[in-house]
């Protein structure tokens, strides 16, 4: 068997773009490990173009700085047969616009709690990016300028990452990028992006707000339009959203506030937008969670796994008609052209190794059958650990007497229960005897945790929320 660069076995292509084509593949290492992997190669076409090489090794760069479980993340970077590539987590799943025209196929709707929680995940990865930094501890000062279904992937597991960076705007980039470049796709561009003027963060959140909607509705704001009308409707202001009295207030709020006009006049910030829907949460008391987007998934759109892989190994056949991989035993020779990429590339594998970032964020869940209907109630029973001492012994008998206790942290981070649990990722449920326990709650990026005392005598149930948004706290209810 060849192996792509001595060491990945491409199975299926997953993605194709204009300038890189993205294959599940699978690396093999020694001691019989294997892991699958998502292989980006910029195309051959573009391999001699210093631009397109630089933007495609600016992505590979600014992955290896961003650590987030929202974030697809980066393990490799290097060159093979004339041309360079870099290698990611693979999402064994599908992308949100696959989603969105699976559920218009068949007339369904999207759970008003799906969309949200779909919404959380994407508002945590673009807080966590908005906010980023260099080593140096400078603002990368990234937009992301690509937020549209298809860069949202989810997992058939209900995680939720955002993908290509390959047009952030940012610090990263190793040539000047022009603040009125356009870039992106016309139905999901903000007015400030569509005119070319400057544009800032506000953009992103425009283009979040373009994806709820578009969740909450099933279609696109600008379905019924081309580019042309896109352009036309955005550059003169007229742009009325159409009626949302089927929405609940709250929800019509987060629309207009995201989807305003003048930058000015939306959400100053991912987290604060964050905050309007944990509050939202907090007072309806509902909230989906990934193994709720998992039981929807399971039921709707597990055959579009099967179909995937079948046409993907149809593509790749057809592609090894024309191009045959070099042996892995035959190291290629770069040209004095291609030598200043290859040396680029090892400093920035250097880098990312001393980063100690070559971690994957999959989370296992706990298995669920498929539903004929979403669950989203508040408490799943079938889900709930039964805690009946500190040494985690299972007393079925004081079943009744426990508590249902759930725990939550905006964005997003860790709890622990000494004696009981330690680092679960929140939202996070347990069932516990009626006393008092001592719950930490930690947030990685900032390195903060927050302890509180939580009494759960004579209660039929608890809630609890720690935020890191702004002054840290935890509140329960």
């Amino acid at each position: 068997m060849e192996l792509y660069a001595g060491k990945y076995e491409i199975r299926n292509k997953i993605g194709v773009g204009g300038m890189a084509h993205v294959y599940h593949a699978r690396y093999y290492a020694e001691n019989k490990f294997v892991q699958d992997v998502a292989l980006k190669r910029l195309l051959p076409a573009w391999s001699d173009n210093q631009h397109f090489t630089n933007l495609f090794l600016d992505e590979a760069t600014l992955l290896c700085s961003l650590h987030h479980r929202n974030i697809v993340s980066l393990y490799d970077y290097g060159s093979y047969d004339h041309e360079c590539y870099f290698v990611m987590e693979y999402i064994d799943g599908l992308d949100l616009s696959q989603l969105c025209h699976e559920l218009t196929k068949k007339n369904i709707k999207l759970p008003l709690g799906l969309a949200l929680y779909i919404t959380t995940e994407v508002l945590a990865a673009l807080d966590y990016a908005h906010t980023a930094k260099n080593k140096d501890g400078i603002s990368l000062d990234l937009i992301h300028r690509d937020i549209s279904p298809s860069n949202i992937l989810l997992s058939w597991k209900g995680d939720v990452k955002l993908s290509d960076f390959g047009i952030a705007k940012g610090r990263h980039r190793s040539e000047v990028t022009q603040g009125n470049a356009l870039k992106g796709k016309y139905a999901y561009m903000s007015p400030e992006h569509i005119q070319g003027k400057e544009i800032g963060q506000e953009s992103d959140i425009f283009s979040c707000g373009l994806l709820f909607y578009e969740l909450l509705f099933g279609k696109s704001l600008f379905s019924q339009m081309n580019d042309l009308q896109i352009m036309q409707t955005l550059s003169q202001d007229l742009f009325p959203l159409p009626q949302l009295s089927s929405l609940p207030p709250e929800v019509q709020t987060m629309l207009y506030l995201s989807l305003a006009y003048k930058p000015e006049s939306r959400y100053e910030s991912a987290s604060a937008w964050l905050e309007d829907i944990f509050r939202y949460h907090a007072v309806k008391g509902i909230l989906y969670t990934s193994e709720d987007l998992f039981a929807f998934l399971q039921q709707h759109c597990v055959h579009l796994k099967r179909q995937e892989l079948e046409e993907g190994q149809t593509t790749l056949v057809k592609e090894a008609k024309t191009r045959t991989f070099l042996p892995a035993q035959n190291k290629y020779v770069v040209q004095k052209k291609k030598k200043f990429y290859a040396v680029l590339l090892w400093i920035l594998s250097l880098s990312c190794f001393a980063d100690a970032t070559m971690i994957s964020s999959h989370h296992s869940l706990a298995s669920r059958s498929t539903l004929e209907k979403p669950v989203h109630s508040f408490w799943k029973k079938n889900e709930q650990q039964i805690v009946t001492s500190e040494t985690n012994q299972i007393d079925p008998s004081a079943e009744k007497n426990l508590v249902p206790l759930r725990l939550q942290i905006q964005p997003w981070g860790y709890v622990s229960i000494p004696g009981v649990v330690a680092r679960r990722e929140a939202p996070f449920n347990i069932s516990l005897q009626q006393k008092e326990y001592v719950v930490s709650f930690f947030y990685p990026p900032q390195k903060k945790w927050l302890k509180k005392t939580i009494d759960l005598t004579n209660l039929k149930q608890r809630h609890c929320v720690a935020s890191f948004l702004k002054k840290a706290h935890v509140r329960c209810f």
